[in-house]
């Protein structure tokens, strides 16, 4: 969000008002950046989901107990 409201505010070439342009560049960053952090975020996840079921198919995985205090 900060970047995309620098790239709508700044100025044009000489100092004039922000053209057409930039406020579209500003938005495109506000809303492509958001975008492709969750699609990043995704792969990421589904990367290590898939190498924590390869090692937990060698390994055995993760046991938890879980007992009662009462």
């Amino acid at each position: 969000m900060i970047f995309g409201a620098a790239m709508m505010g700044s100025g044009g070439h000489n100092g004039f008002v922000a053209g057409g342009g930039s406020i579209v560049v500003g938005l495109l960053v506000m809303v492509g950046l958001p975008v492709f952090y969750d699609a990043m975020g995704f792969v990421g996840g589904a990367i290590s989901a898939l190498v924590y079921n390869i090692f937990s198919g060698m390994v055995g995985g993760i046991e938890i107990e879980v007992e009662s205090i009462a």
